[in-house]
């Protein structure tokens, strides 16, 4: 992705809200992965970052969420504030 120069747009805030619930439910199968998934798509925006690729806010939630609060994720992620902050620029 760097190479080529693509943006990656994790929209985390779009799955961040959901991981918590399947948390809080009965040990299932499906229980277990959202949490897994969640840990996998924070440890993607790191390396992403880490690879030099350009991480991007965006949102694609209905009811729609915000780019703050998905530069908010970004940095809870891991991003350099400075780079939560621009991904929103």
């Amino acid at each position: 992705m760097a190479r080529q120069g693509t943006a990656y747009v994790p929209t985390l805030g779009a799955f961040a809200g959901s991981a918590e619930v399947w948390r809080g439910r009965e040990r299932s199968a499906k229980r277990s992965a959202w949490p897994a998934g969640w840990e996998g798509m924070v440890a993607n925006v790191r390396a992403a970052h880490e690879a030099g690729v350009t991480v991007l806010a965006g949102t694609d939630t209905f009811p729609c969420g915000t780019v703050a609060a998905e530069s908010r994720h970004l940095l809870d992620a891991g991003l350099p504030a400075e780079q939560a902050v621009g991904a929103a620029s």
